[in-house]
């Protein structure tokens, strides 16, 4: 595991990013404050609409698969350093992965419901990830780890 942990270390893109919570009539956040690469990478990504804020909890869980099969739900969460984020697939729209698009870990495919995959962050940043197989049609998402206080 010491060598997954330095792997996510080594994809970080700087220093954490920065969101006040703010949203606009349309749904979207009108303050959000990331990095290009991650505000064009949930630019072109399937179900997302804000940032989930999940600061203040230990254990976040995703679904892999969520909606119609073909999106992480939350596609895009904010944490605390320390936060564990649990992937859980549902069993709809096929095989999927979790594959961490700045680094060399990602999980098998998997079909089945139930099947779980955790990881826990313990440095800020922010970490993009795809489903492999459906990647091209925007199954994508990130976690936000930022320090308490933003």
């Amino acid at each position: 595991m010491s060598n997954m942990h330095r792997s996510m270390h080594a994809m970080m893109h700087g220093e954490a990013s920065r969101q006040t919570g703010g949203t606009t009539d349309d749904g979207g956040s009108d303050d959000v404050d990331l990095e290009a690469q991650t505000e064009q990478w949930l630019g072109r990504t399937a179900g997302f609409e804000t940032i989930d804020d999940r600061t203040g909890e230990s254990e976040v869980v995703v679904e892999v698969g969520g909606g119609s099969g073909l999106t992480y739900a939350p596609a895009a969460v904010r944490v605390d350093p320390g936060t564990t984020i649990r992937w859980v697939w549902t069993g709809r729209g096929g095989l999927h992965d979790v594959a961490f698009v700045s680094a060399e870990i990602s999980t098998s495919l998997h079909g089945e419901q139930g099947a779980e995959y955790t990881y826990t962050f313990a440095e800020p940043g922010e970490y993009r990830y795809e489903c492999t197989p459906h990647a091209p049609v925007g199954m994508r998402g990130v976690v936000i780890v930022e320090e308490n206080g933003r």
